[in-house]
């Protein structure tokens, strides 16, 4: 009988580490390195000087477009976004959501390199105007050589939409432009760090992952650290970067280009997240007119679905499979957007999901109370029974086998089932993992606060205490959290109160008290929302016990 108790304890300690496993295998793709790469001379490093000569006499200035999705401030300097905001979501500060962050490198998303993406960015004051849902520079540029070319950069914007379209016109009065290395003619430069800012990486919460569509598989790609950059000779239908709830991508609408990522430090930025399309040069020719559609926005498969139908987005286009870029292509991602329609449901009458989450569990056990009253009283009748197995084990502690018959047989009479003691925890296991899931991928949880000052985001792990960079030995905690240690607290008070004392299996009692000790780590560093699931879902168990216990056990 030992053996069974054991079985199922390691059986429970399985499922939650499954939870655990799931999210690192089917949830969070990790990167992986693309071959074939094209090598770059280790001698070539970046630099901002340019053999181009403006010449434009212009001043630099700003022009800020904003509809109901974007506010953008563009620059004459180099005709580049240099703030990009979405309107619709807010960060911690409760200003709007910033997609670009420069610190002091001097690099912005649209720059304009004159061969492949070592080679120096052309700089320059351009001729910006604002026209309608359309922002206009042109500049007119020379060599060394005094070979004279026109960049002119168009960026088309529609209200309601997180695209945008980018039109990249390079001309020559002389019959051929001036630039190029041979192999590229040119290459379009996004970077360098996808907002919100960050200030340090954490797998599963914050992170940035280069992605393309790899013909219709969404893959996240490894740029090697030894080197720091990545240049493929495979075109892709999109590549670009995600964090945990925003994205950006680019389309181009041709497939002569080749892609590469770019993380060698850049000055004031935490983490450089660059990548390139590299025109090829193809034929010589003094006019070249180039189609990029971005796409600035939310991980949110609805949104980027559209774009796979030309009747549901603004611009027409079709088959871009974006909504590959959600994540939520699994069956664990499709069923916890079930969980997500019950919060949104309970949030229309009470505005909060903390108070939300709390709710759902309540109902979960609701639904499940009739498992949980049968259970419950199994328990009792076990604890009832513990005085009998007491003198079992003393009468027949040199017979093994005797014994465990005995006590089987003593549980069959008295209709006590021990591995079912388990049920309750094993029915809640899958709902606890589809919150975890879905806290961690959707968006609208985004900075969902319970009790601000303390659980300002449900998403994120609250803590009261970070002594961070020192860690705990071991673990390597750097905060406290009061969430896990409470429902250890509820969960141990739980295991000692449903045991018969002294009388009560060995196995049994030490099963009762590793589970609560392993669910404390696996818990840990999880969502908020996640753990308070757990803990209304421990203390109910407790109250239904206690209730259970005190109409059914007999009086003394």
């Amino acid at each position: 009988m030992n053996k069974k108790i054991w079985l199922t304890g390691a059986l429970s300690i399985l499922v939650i580490f499954a939870t655990v496993f799931i999210y690192k295998n089917f949830i969070m793709e990790e990167p992986v390195p693309v071959e074939p790469p094209i090598p770059v001379p280790s001698e070539a490093v970046q630099s901002s000087a340019s053999n181009y000569i403006s010449l434009s006499d212009g001043l630099k200035r700003e022009i800020e477009y904003s509809n109901d999705i974007f506010t953008v401030i563009f620059s004459t300097d180099g005709g580049k976004m240099t703030s990009l905001r979405l309107n619709n979501y807010r960060d911690e500060t409760a200003g709007t959501v910033e997609m670009i962050f420069s610190g002091d490198s001097g690099l912005y998303p649209f720059s304009i390199h004159p061969g492949n993406f070592e080679t120096p960015e052309i700089n320059g004051i351009f001729d910006g105007r604002l026209r309608g849902d359309m922002v206009i520079f042109t500049g007119d540029f020379s060599n060394e050589s005094g070979q004279v070319f026109t960049i002119t950069k168009t960026y088309s914007f529609a209200p309601g939409s997180y695209m945008l379209q980018f039109d990249l016109k390079l001309e020559s009065a002389e019959g051929q432009l001036p630039m190029g290395d041979g192999t590229h003619l040119y290459s379009l430069g996004f970077g360098p760090q996808l907002g919100p800012e960050i200030e340090k990486m954490n797998r599963g919460y914050i992170y940035r992952y280069y992605c393309l569509n790899d013909g219709g598989v969404k893959r996240n790609i490894a740029v090697p650290a030894e080197d720091g950059y990545l240049s493929l000779e495979t075109p892709y239908s999109w590549l670009g970067i995600e964090g945990r709830y925003f994205t950006y991508l680019t389309i181009p609408a041709f497939d002569s280009y080749h892609p590469a990522w770019d993380e060698r430090d850049a000055d004031g930025i935490f983490k450089r997240n660059s990548y390139y399309l590299q025109r090829l040069a193809g034929e010589a020719s003094g006019l070249v007119s180039d189609r990029y559609y971005m796409y600035f926005g939310p991980k949110d498969e609805s949104i980027l679905r559209s774009f796979n139908s030309p009747e549901t987005n603004a611009f027409a286009l079709s088959g871009l499979q974006l909504d590959l870029a959600s994540g939520r292509t699994g069956i664990v991602q499709r069923l916890s957007q079930g969980v997500k329609v019950v919060l949104r449901t309970l949030n229309r009458v009470i505005p909060n999901y903390g108070i939300d989450i709390i709710l759902f569990a309540l109902l979960i056990q609701v639904i499940i109370f009739p498992i949980s009253k049968k259970t419950y009283r199994n328990s009792i009748r076990m604890q009832l029974l513990g005085p009998e197995i007491g003198r079992l084990r003393k009468k027949l502690k040199y017979n093994q086998n005797k014994m465990n018959q005995e006590i089987a047989k003593l549980f069959e009479e008295n209709d006590v089932k021990p591995r079912s003691s388990m049920l309750p925890f094993i029915i809640h296991l899958p709902f606890f993992i589809l919150l975890y899931v879905l806290l961690l991928t959707d968006v609208d949880f985004r900075l969902a606060a319970f009790i601000p000052g303390w659980i300002s985001d449900i998403s994120l792990p609250e803590h009261i205490f970070d002594f961070s960079p020192a860690a705990m030995p071991i673990t390597s905690w750097d905060k406290i959290r009061v969430l896990p240690i409470i429902v250890l607290a509820v969960s141990l008070i739980q295991s000692r109160y449903v045991q018969a004392p002294e009388d009560s299996i060995g196995s049994m009692r030490v099963m009762s008290y590793l589970l609560p000790i392993v669910m404390f780590i696996v818990i840990y560093n999880m969502p908020a929302g996640t753990v308070l699931y757990w803990l209304t879902m421990t203390a109910t168990n407790l109250l239904l016990q206690w209730r259970i216990k005190t109409k059914y056990a007999p009086a003394k």
